[in-house]
């Protein structure tokens, strides 16, 4: 028997990430690292086929200011 799905949103990792989408596709990808050499990295290796944006840092379910790289706020579904 299956329950309901939870309508809590999903946290995400105290960490770095990376956006990664395909040209021509709306299909987007977030990678996570633990440092920010890890992220760098990632963003250098896909960088040469794909579109690459840098989130940054995320930490106790906020993200932390590095300014051009802020994402921008997600809206929350109305329950």
């Amino acid at each position: 028997m299956q329950g309901r799905p939870s309508l809590k949103p999903k946290r995400l990792k105290d960490g770095f990430y990376v956006e990664v989408k395909t040209p021509g596709s709306g299909m987007k990808v977030m990678m996570y690292s633990v440092n920010r050499e890890g992220m760098l990295e990632i963003a250098r290796r896909y960088s040469t086929t794909k579109e690459v944006t840098i989130m940054g840092e995320h930490r106790s379910d906020k993200w932390i200011s590095e300014g051009s790289d802020q994402p921008k706020a997600r809206k929350q579904k109305a329950s």
